[in-house]
C-alpha cells in the first residue's frame, strides 16, 4: 500500500470523508423546518398588524401604557378646550379613535378624549340640563364650574331682572333636556341697571343663539360670567 497504509485503515479514512461531505450537504440542503416555518413567512419588523384595545372607562395613565407597549402612539384630549389631565389627577377615558378592536399598522396613533374626576362627577348628577332660569350669575357659576369650558353666556338688559343683579333669562339646552358629556351650554344672562326699558320677560323662550350673536359672547370663567 502507498503511503505505509493498510487497507482497513484506508476503509475508514475513506468512511470519514464521505460523512464530512454528507454532513457539508445537510448545512446547505434546507430542512423541513426551513420549508414555510415562521422564520421563513414571518413578516418584516412593523408590518405586522395590532388590534387596538378597549380602553373606555380605564384611566389615562393605564390607557397610555397600554396602547404604547403595543409600539401604538398616544394622545389625549380632554372635552373642555385646553384641558389637560394633570399628573395624580383621576382623569377617565370617555371615547376614542379608532374603535376597540381595529387592526392597525405599528406606530399607528390612538387617540382618546377624557373626562376628569369632578366633570364625571357633575354628569352623573345632571344626565338632563338642569333649569338655572332665575340664578343668579355665581349661583349658576359654581354649578357649571367643573365643565366651565364648555359655557358661554350673553348679557341682555331686562327690566324682569331685579336692580344691581344678573340672573340668567334663558339657557340652552332647555330644562329637561339631555345633556351628553362634551355638549356646549349657552345662557343669556340678564342685566338691570336701574334705568333699563327692556321688555324682557325672563321666559327661557328667548332665542339664545340670536342674544349671543347682538350682545357678545363671553366665556365662563372663575365662578363669574367675565374674565
Amino acid at each position: 500500500m502507498p503511503y505505509g497504509i493498510s487497507k482497513p485503515m484506508g476503509c475508514l479514512v475513506a468512511f470519514l470523508g464521505l460523512a464530512i461531505v454528507g454532513g457539508c450537504v445537510s448545512l446547505f440542503t434546507p430542512s423541513e423546518e426551513g420549508n414555510g416555518s415562521s422564520s421563513a413567512s414571518a413578516a418584516p419588523f412593523g408590518t405586522e398588524k395590532i388590534k387596538v384595545p378597549a380602553l373606555k372607562g380605564k384611566q389615562v395613565t393605564a390607557a397610555q401604557e397600554m396602547v404604547q407597549k403595543l409600539n401604538l402612539r398616544f394622545t389625549q384630549t380632554g372635552i373642555t378646550p385646553g384641558s389637560f389631565c394633570a399628573p395624580g389627577q383621576s382623569c377617565l377615558v370617555y371615547a376614542m379613535k379608532p374603535a376597540p378592536g381595529t387592526e392597525v399598522g405599528w406606530a399607528a396613533e390612538v387617540s382618546v378624549t377624557f373626562v376628569t374626576g369632578p366633570q364625571w362627577s357633575f354628569y352623573k348628577k345632571n344626565r338632563t340640563m338642569p333649569n338655572v332660569i332665575g340664578w343668579s350669575d355665581e349661583k349658576m357659576g359654581s354649578l357649571f364650574e367643573p365643565v366651565s369650558g364648555l359655557v358661554t353666556a350673553s348679557f341682555k338688559q331686562s327690566a324682569k331682572t331685579p336692580v344691581g343683579q344678573n340672573t340668567v333669562i334663558a339657557q340652552a339646552p332647555k330644562p329637561g333636556a339631555p345633556l351628553k358629556v362634551g355638549q356646549k351650554i349657552k345662557l343669556v344672562v340678564g342685566v338691570n341697571y336701574g334705568n333699563s326699558t327692556s321688555t324682557g320677560n325672563g321666559d327661557a323662550d328667548v332665542d339664545v343663539d340670536v342674544d349671543v350673536r347682538r350682545s357678545g359672547e363671553g366665556r365662563f370663567c372663575s365662578k363669574r360670567w367675565w374674565c
